[in-house]
């Protein structure tokens, strides 16, 4: 197609453009709605296709801070201190300085509600020995799940391609995830 400077090659170019973006297939993220009372499948679409699930992988991390803590591995009280590794991460973050300590509980807050992803991280090195040991234990704990479409990198979600899961799969984690707190773990005595 030849350009020219008139007023109708201009509106050509348009329409043409214009056209091209219409007929490029647009993707978007996978969906799944499930009745939470029932399970019952309300609306699917591409809901076992994998995506990057960014900050959702937060959940996994709090739902193994909870197995840990279920477990007496760690209290609402132990300490949570930004190391090297997690001041480093991108994005979001809390803000805190290399040192800096606060409560599990409050790292869980700061992990969840405010999506930190820093404290993602020291969260999760104060939980396992280091940040791959607690990746491992996220990926074992999708594996007990059936989270068979999920793979994760890190405990907070930043970029990486071998961080995936599914739509169905998110279901089934926000299922696992439901009803745990750390309000919920006040109210029992696994925590010291």
């Amino acid at each position: 197609m030849t350009m020219t400077s008139t007023g109708k090659g201009s509106a050509r170019t348009s329409l043409l453009l214009a056209a091209l973006l219409l007929a490029t297939p647009v993707r978007t993220t996978p969906v799944l709605v499930v009745d939470a009372n029932n399970r019952e499948v309300l609306y699917q679409e591409d809901a076992g296709l994998p995506w990057f699930p960014a900050s959702t992988t937060k959940l996994m991390t709090a739902l193994v801070v909870f197995e840990a803590l279920r477990a007496g591995e760690v209290t609402l009280t132990t300490p949570v201190t930004m190391t090297r590794n997690s001041v480093k991460q991108a994005f979001l973050d809390s803000g805190l300085s290399l040192g800096r300590t606060m409560t599990l509980e409050d790292a869980l807050f700061a992990t969840i509600t405010a999506s930190a992803n820093d404290v993602a991280v020291a969260l999760a090195e104060a939980v396992a020995s280091d940040e791959l040991s607690f990746v491992k234990r996220m990926n074992d704990e999708a594996r007990r799940l059936g989270m068979s479409g999920t793979h994760f990198a890190s405990p907070n979600g930043l970029f990486d391609r071998s961080n995936y899961t599914t739509a169905r799969d998110g279901t089934t984690l926000i299922s696992a995830r439901a009803g745990t707190s750390s309000a919920a773990y006040r109210a029992t005595d696994v925590h010291r």
